[in-house]
């Protein structure tokens, strides 16, 4: 029986070659669901400075999200997708640097730590513990230097308090997107427990269209982080 040949990932997902890795490039617009929609009905009065008086207020026009996947949970398991988003001026901007094979790991990096010289805050999702020390130790492992953001809002710390009682079944951002935004149904989801297997999968050349998904879910992760950092401001956390 002849082998099944698949295709790449970047053949089946838009991107482009920049600073020797593949980026992938979406707004908020294109991203459907109520924490799109949140985000599109909030994002202008953040930018405007609105929510400033919040102690978990970060500047727009300096403020990047990010959310990393990983081929596991340990600390020696590779990177393989950055995501981030940032204000452009306009809209939320979703940025994925992607390696398409293992060896471009250090590569997403690099680029994500330049990147990071324009957009120097970072919230994140349970960050400070996974995914600021994750790219940090990967960092070491290349031999890539960068200089500390300057300041790390954690959703996770920031939302604790405020969900006792909610019912939580796990603390994960899928868990708060279920309690906050209680309607919204992912398209094209696949588990965040079910992404390392597919990328490995995949990069031992197997069916690329999970992976795709995978990236899909870190557009959606993202846009979910940005909806409830707005809320948390807007609340005056």
């Amino acid at each position: 029986m002849a082998k099944t040949t698949h295709p790449r990932i970047d053949d089946i997902i838009t991107g482009r070659e920049a600073d020797g890795c593949y980026v992938i490039t979406e707004c908020v617009d294109d991203i459907h669901g109520l924490p799109g929609a949140f985000v599109r009905g909030s994002i202008d009065r953040w930018a405007n400075g609105d929510y400033a008086l919040a102690p978990s207020h970060l500047p727009a026009e300096h403020a990047q999200f990010l959310d990393i996947e990983t081929r596991g949970l340990s600390g020696k398991n590779q990177i393989w997708l950055v995501g981030t988003a940032y204000w452009t001026g306009k809209t939320l901007r979703i940025h994925q640097f992607l390696a398409r094979d293992p060896l471009e790991e250090g590569t997403i990096i690099k680029a994500f730590f330049a990147q990071s010289e324009r957009f120097p805050h970072w919230i994140s999702f349970n960050g400070k513990t996974f995914d600021k020390t994750r790219l940090l130790r990967r960092a070491k492992a290349h031999l890539l230097s960068h200089d500390p953001c300057e300041r790390h809002k954690d959703i996770y710390q920031t939302y604790f308090p405020i969900v006792k009682g909610k019912n939580l079944e796990r603390q994960t951002l899928g868990e708060y997107e279920r309690i906050f935004f209680p309607q919204f149904k992912r398209e094209r989801h696949i588990s965040g427990a079910d992404i390392p297997a597919a990328y490995a999968n995949y990069i031992n050349g197997g069916n690329p269209e999970p992976v795709k998904d995978a990236i899909t879910h870190n557009a959606y992760d993202l846009v979910t982080l940005t909806a409830l950092y707005l809320k948390a401001v807007q609340r005056g956390f």
